[in-house]
């Protein structure tokens, strides 16, 4: 066994510079793996603080080229910019974003007015005379423009050296819809829709900075599929945005697209029983990630978001964490942990004991325990599994039944097949206990993904106790971790940052909000990796 703890040692250990960083690239993506000229200008840009203002141009079109570039377009697609002539031949070209502007009260109170301009106008002082809006706004910093389309506002240019800005913003806002799987008691209370649109208009509402990016594409499938990469511009790795677009095309074959279906088609590994992939429904922890320098990809028709990368340890984790102080944080994470573990060990560990490990249970209960069992028919690994069996079926008619009498099934058919059970003496009331303490601990697990992976590696366990004891729960046990320490989530490893070990990031416990100083060096951010060249060259 000694080889075997060195080889465990040797993967849990694994320093930063052992294991690099992976992703599945294709040649064509390798070779053109140097980011763009723009992405290091913008990176350079952000990576400044505090920005400088600088005046607008002197040429129109190098204005609308300077802010296009500050608003990332047109990689951009929710930003338009459109060019439309006065009544006196002057040109204007208009800048807003289609997805959080109204378009009807731009189309009534801008467009039209400005089609019957017919006097030439010099300055954005005149122009503002002539436009019936409230809270036009006049500016010539370019920053000041590009925050004020992302807050909603429309620019409006006709190569002066100020340019408007007219509020005319239309935010989706709590009737969008609410989150029903993710609920919270603090925090906000309002979900995504099946309405694409709808979703990047909260997200937008949600991060109010311009370098949030929705990258739009649509899949050749039979219903034209819109999605939309969401991320940070200076913060995203750009090798990362490029690997999820090349997994994308991978998707055009299949007649319709959902995100379980893309989830499937771009994690890393498919068969495995753990996800590589996480989804919420929730646009605060969406704008959490996406502020860490993770990706989400919008589907349309879904109000699901998938998040990559997303680690083990970050699917074990709720909304409402980051919401509470990091002690009760802890407390309920500590709780999680211990549901995670009674959902997968408690019915081997139990098996296991009384087939095996007798000597290890107190005399007295063992005693009890041997009274409770004298005319029960079935061996102790067939009196568990009937019990599971019966605890699966009964989840899985309480979901498939209406709504209204699901509970009252879940309920009453568990305490009632539970008591017959005994009374026919089938089973024998600590398998009842143990199965219903499991039971509660796979409910406690907040991914569903994790706790389908959990509900399976249960019934492997089960097996293994029966056959080989403790010793069978070890090697089971260590070959799972061996392959959660194996895994990558979009080429970033599925344990981090236990393994490899990152003391300045998050594990199990939560930290205070105070200490948050960097980005996540795990998920390989151009800000983090910016810090680390310095702190490198600081060591040099």
């Amino acid at each position: 066994m000694a080889w075997f703890k060195k080889a465990f040692d040797w993967i849990v250990q694994l320093s930063e510079k052992d294991l690099p960083y992976r992703f599945s690239l294709s040649p064509e993506a390798q070779a053109t793996d140097a980011p763009t000229t723009l992405d290091k200008t913008l990176s350079k840009q952000s990576s400044t603080q505090p920005q400088h203002n600088h005046a607008l141009p002197k040429d129109p079109m190098d204005q609308v080229k300077y802010i296009a570039k500050l608003l990332h377009h047109p990689r951009n697609s929710d930003i338009l910019i459109e060019e439309r002539t006065a009544a006196s031949g002057q040109l204007f070209h208009l800048i807003y974003s289609q997805i959080i502007t109204d378009l009807i009260g731009i189309q009534r109170y801008l467009l039209e007015p400005l089609s019957k301009v017919s006097t030439w106008c010099d300055t954005a002082q005149e122009l503002a005379t002539m436009i019936s809006c409230s809270g036009i706004m006049i500016s010539e910093e370019p920053d000041v423009l590009a925050d004020g389309v992302v807050e909603g506002k429309v620019v409006v240019l006709l190569g002066a050296s100020t340019a408007l800005l007219c509020p005319f913003a239309n935010y989706q806002s709590r009737n969008v819809g609410q989150a029903i799987n993710e609920t919270v008691v603090r925090g906000p209370q309002e979900g995504f829709t099946e309405n694409i649109s709808y979703n990047m208009s909260i997200l937008r509402r949600t991060i109010g900075c311009r370098d949030l990016v929705f990258d739009s594409r649509t899949l050749q499938d039979v219903a034209e599929t819109k999605v939309s990469i969401a991320f940070m511009a200076h913060l995203a790795n750009p090798r990362l945005i490029k690997e999820i677009h090349r997994r994308l095309d991978h998707c055009d074959h299949v007649p319709i697209i959902i995100s379980g279906i893309i989830s499937q088609f771009i994690e890393d590994h498919p068969k495995s029983l753990f996800p590589t992939i996480s989804y919420t429904e929730r646009p605060d922890v969406v704008a959490r990630c996406i502020s860490s320098g993770q990706v989400a990809i919008l589907v349309s028709n879904q109000n699901q978001v998938l998040i990559m990368p997303a680690p083990f340890i970050f699917q074990l984790s709720t909304a409402e964490d980051l919401y509470l102080r990091s002690t009760s944080a802890n407390f309920l994470r500590a709780i999680r942990f211990i549901a995670f573990s009674i959902a997968l060990l408690a019915p081997s560990i139990y098996v296991g004991l009384i087939n095996f490990q007798q000597e290890m249970i107190p005399s007295d209960l063992l005693l009890a325990m041997k009274a409770a069992r004298l005319n029960i028919p079935f061996p102790t690994l067939v009196e568990v599994l009937l019990l599971e069996v019966s605890f699966e079926l009964i989840r899985e008619a309480s979901i498939r039944v209406p709504q209204v009498i699901g509970s009252t099934i879940g309920i009453v058919g568990a305490l009632i097949i539970g008591q017959a059970a005994v009374e026919a003496n089938l089973v024998s009331p600590i398998v009842v206990i143990i199965v219903s303490v499991t039971g509660l601990g796979s409910f406690a697990i907040p991914n569903q993904e994790i706790a389908f992976a959990v509900r399976i590696l249960r019934f492997v366990f089960l097996l293994s106790s029966s056959l080989f004891g403790f010793l069978g729960i070890a090697v089971v046990f260590s070959m799972t971790v061996l392959h959660l320490a194996s895994i990558y989530t979009v080429g970033v490893p599925y344990l981090t940052p236990l393994s490899p070990y990152r003391k300045n990031e998050e594990g199990f416990l939560r930290r205070s909000v105070l200490t948050y100083e960097s980005f996540p060096l795990s998920f390989r951010t151009q800000k983090s990796q910016a810090g680390d060249s310095t702190s490198g060259s600081a060591n040099s």
